[in-house]
């Protein structure tokens, strides 16, 4: 799945979840992002998603080029390396 940020700017990922959250005192729409070792940095993927000019409309384009487009997912609550 290829995931494209505002700026144009675009990621493969091995798999797109969404789900509700409760975070900051609100029930919000949450992204979770699964990403093949190696493929980007810690730190790349850091600096990407915690600027919020490139998440604040997040298009995903699936295998079969259908587009699903995410608006104002502006807010991180956690980024962590785990294996999968």
């Amino acid at each position: 799945m290829k995931i494209k940020f505002l700026d144009g700017l675009e990621l493969d990922a091995i798999q797109v979840n969404g789900s509700r959250r409760y975070f900051q005192g609100a029930q919000r729409d949450s992204l979770e992002f699964v990403f093949e070792k190696g493929v980007y940095s810690f730190d790349d993927l850091d600096e990407y998603f915690s600027n919020k000019s490139k998440t604040s409309k997040i298009t995903l384009i699936d295998d079969a080029q259908n587009q699903y487009v995410y608006d104002d997912y502006v807010i991180r609550v956690s980024m962590s390396l785990t294996p999968v």
